[in-house]
């Protein structure tokens, strides 16, 4: 029974992962600050792929705070 919890978290988790992966891959280069911020996100989602999702949306959440308090 333990297995299938163990199973249907790292199902949520490989799901949550592939959905912030994916929505990396559809940003612009020209949305982020950096040159070569795409290319560091891209292999922080690959080399440390426990944190890299949670830190990704954080991410997210404060450029899109910092977007829409630059357009009010």
């Amino acid at each position: 029974m333990v297995w299938l919890y163990v199973g249907i978290l790292v199902a949520l988790f490989g799901a949550f992962w592939a959905s912030q992966f994916s929505f990396l891959m559809l940003l612009a280069q020209g949305q982020f600050p950096g040159r070569r911020d795409k290319v560091l996100w891209v292999f922080a989602f690959i080399f440390m792929p426990l944190f890299t999702p949670f830190a990704f949306l954080a991410w997210r959440q404060a450029r899109q705070a910092v977007i829409d308090q630059q357009d009010s």
